[in-house]
Parts: C-alpha cells; structure tokens; sequence
C-alpha cells in the first residue's frame, strides 16, 4: 500500500499539474481536502485543487514538476515538488517577469481511501517571486 500512495502523488502531478486534466481531480483528491500552508488552514476540496492549480498554470506557462519522494509511511507520504514555468502573468501582487522560475514545495500528505485527504506544505515561491524581481 505504502508505495502505492508514493506513485499516486507522483501521477496525480503529472496528471493534474503538469497536463492540466482538472478531470482527473475526482480521481485523486478527497472530496473534503484541507491543505496547511505556512500556519494557515485552506479548505475547499476539489474546488480549491482545481482554482489553486488552474491559477499556477495560467500564470507560468509550460509548468512542469519533479517530484521527489522522501518518506512513505502507512497513510503519509513525504515529498518535494520542484516547479519550473516562466511567468507571463501577475502573480498574488507580484507583477509578471516573462523569466523562467524555479520554486519548491515540501509536502506532507495525508492518504485515505486511495484519495490525498489532507496536506501540510511550506512553499518558497513567495521568496522567488521576490529575487525574480530583482534580477
């Protein structure tokens, strides 16, 4: 079951993120997904996966992942995704740099019943948005 859960977020990723099958959401989210983020709690289910990843997509195109697993254990997978895109669009106030980015999540979810049911996650896209109009 354990590596299971491994290959669901790596194909869930490729599927969702980098190919842009929102249809596939059903298939590998909860109904009910909760994401942490930096001390925050976001609920919203399928929704809030499809608006939070049709955002990304929009503003970087070509986006693509690399994901790393770090630790599988019962129902917890612990990985990193590396996201690289160039930002065509503004972006949660920062305005768009037609430069190619690289940022990364670590991630911690949490499976149940074959569905990503809930994840804690630290992003440090803030910090490159950040240097990205610096350069």
């Amino acid at each position: 079951m354990s590596s299971a859960n491994g290959n669901l977020i790596i194909t869930a990723n490729k599927l969702i993120v980098d190919a842009g099958d929102f249809d596939q959401v059903t298939d590998y989210f909860s109904e009910d997904y909760t994401v942490h983020v930096t001390g925050r709690s976001y609920e919203g289910g399928h929704k809030l996966v499809k608006k939070t990843i049709g955002d990304l997509r929009t503003t970087f195109s070509d986006l693509a992942t690399e994901i790393e697993i770090l630790l599988v254990h019962e129902s917890r997978v612990a990985w990193q995704r590396t996201y690289t895109g160039i930002q065509v669009r503004a972006y949660k106030g920062f305005p768009a740099t037609n430069k190619t980015m690289t940022w990364q999540d670590m991630v911690v979810s949490h499976i149940e019943s074959g569905l990503i049911r809930e994840e804690w996650l630290v992003t440090d896209l803030a910090e490159q948005l950040l240097r990205a109009r610096k350069k």
